[in-house]
């Protein structure tokens, strides 16, 4: 399926499209818009979703395989891949964020409850969750690591400032911080 100036019920505001619905399909997604796109509802595909520009739904955005934008992916709710989740510039989700491999942003990725990735997960800026962050190889990040509950990583994880951590940290491999490490809970 493909998303262009010409798809019905496709509102212009001079800075965005918007769509005032859900929008699903069973194969993969195309948004080939000159700017981003808003959709009121969710984001359903079977296949891969992919956009030059920003994505963002006031629900949540699933794919079967990747979802991939040149500008931010944003969900009121969740956003789940089977495989990565990629952004040009900052990830972020109401409720969780989780993708089979991994998770790649330019800039912050954050969500109300757990970021979950069966790869790395890798920021230009802060790593965020309400509850839980659990990578399956290397976690990087540049800003600030801040998790209230479980943060479990399996490879590397390289961190450039602050490393805020409410319970328990799990770790494998090899913790590198340069800075400062706060940790209130079990670390083990």
């Amino acid at each position: 399926m493909k998303i262009d100036k010409k798809f019905k019920g496709l509102v212009n505001e001079g800075w965005r499209y918007r769509f005032d619905d859900d929008i699903e399909t069973t194969e993969s997604l195309e948004i080939d818009l000159d700017m981003g796109l808003f959709i009121t509802g969710s984001i359903e595909a079977g296949g891969s979703i992919e956009a030059g520009g920003s994505i963002e739904a006031g629900g949540s955005i699933e794919a079967g395989g990747s979802i991939e934008a040149g500008g931010p992916i944003k969900a009121g709710g969740f956003i789940k891949a089977g495989w990565s989740i990629k952004a040009g510039e900052f990830i972020e989700a109401g409720w969780s964020i989780e993708a089979g491999g991994p998770i790649k942003a330019g800039g912050s990725i954050k969500a109300g409850e757990f970021i979950e990735a069966g790869e790395s997960i890798e920021a230009g800026g802060s790593i965020e969750a309400g509850e839980s962050i659990e990578a399956g190889g290397l976690l990087r990040q540049v800003g600030l690591l801040k998790q209230v509950g479980l943060l479990k990583q399996v490879g590397l994880l390289k961190q450039g400032s602050l490393l805020k951590q409410g319970s328990l940290l799990k770790q494998v491999g090899l913790l590198k911080q340069v800075s400062l490490l706060k940790q209130v809970g079990h670390m083990g």
